[in-house]
């Protein structure tokens, strides 16, 4: 009898901490996929831009753009694959991961790196020594 009375507090405190872990998993899920939008809508807009001033001739400006584009399509790669891990059955987050990545190698194919970069340590080509 006396282990019941002490065991109640316990199964309470645990079903306490996994209801907070499991509703700030669910904020935590809901501010990536509010992310992804933006950041899906960012890389149009880069896209776009980048389109213009390669049409104008604008080369120094068309690299920073490209760079941001770069920078912005593999943060939403990695995000994508991040919820894809914890949430499986969302397949949308696979097609825009896989539209992400062909993005930036269409971006990256003619630029030439002899170092490892942030790229490539945010999308785990490399390994990090």
């Amino acid at each position: 009898m006396v282990s019941t009375f002490l065991s109640a507090p316990i199964v309470l405190t645990v079903s306490c901490v996994l209801w907070m872990l499991e509703v700030r998993l669910g904020i935590w899920i809901q501010s990536c996929d509010q992310l992804v939008l933006l950041l899906d809508g960012y890389s149009q807009t880069l896209l776009s831009n980048l389109q213009r001033f390669q049409e104008l001739g604008d080369k120094s400006g068309a690299g920073i753009i490209r760079s941001s584009c770069v920078d912005c399509l593999a943060h939403l790669a990695v995000l994508c694959e991040a919820l894809g891990q914890i949430e499986p059955t969302r397949t949308q987050l696979d097609t825009l991961c896989d539209s992400s990545l062909e993005r930036l190698c269409e971006l990256t194919k003619d630029v030439r790196m002899e170092e490892y970069t942030r790229l490539d340590l945010l999308l785990g080509v490399r390994a990090i020594l």
